[in-house]
């Protein structure tokens, strides 16, 4: 399966490991240059080791439920790698608890990640990409919860 990604850059949130890793890579093997995001470090490691195998990715270790920083990464993502052509929102949270045990606190960091920071990083890449509006309906936009 071909998706003509070569020249076009992609942007995949929960970047350092398992599902988001495993969508940078795919990404990265199409073509496209990637804009890795995770509150993890290890994103950084993950780039490194990408683009010592040829790839071109950048990381960006960033807190997605922060809007201004979310906007900030995305500049940074036109400046070093260009517009963004898709983005696959991937970072999530999951607070298994028994019900009894969930707390106000609790609730709001799911709902801050799974749902601000899906927002924000559309936002995100909505703000610098006005472009990225036309196609985001198209395929290019992809969540994962």
């Amino acid at each position: 399966m071909s998706l003509a990604l070569t020249d076009r850059v992609c942007v995949v949130t929960g970047s350092a490991k398992r599902i988001g890793l495993g969508i940078a890579e795919m990404y990265c093997r199409e073509g496209a240059a990637v804009g890795l995001i995770d509150i993890d470090p290890q994103v950084m490691e993950q780039s490194v080791r990408l683009n010592t195998a040829g790839y071109n990715t950048k990381a960006f270790v960033t807190n997605i439920t922060n809007q201004p920083a979310v906007f900030e990464c995305f500049q940074e993502i036109e400046n070093s790698l260009g517009p963004v052509y898709a983005l696959a929102n991937v970072a999530g949270y999951l607070d298994q608890q028994k019900v009894e045990d969930v707390t106000p606190e609790r609730i709001d960091k799911v709902m801050q990640i799974n749902v601000n920071g899906t927002v924000y990083c559309i936002q995100g890449a909505f703000e610098k990409h006005a472009h990225f509006k036309k196609w985001a309906y198209n395929q290019l936009l992809i969540q994962i919860r």
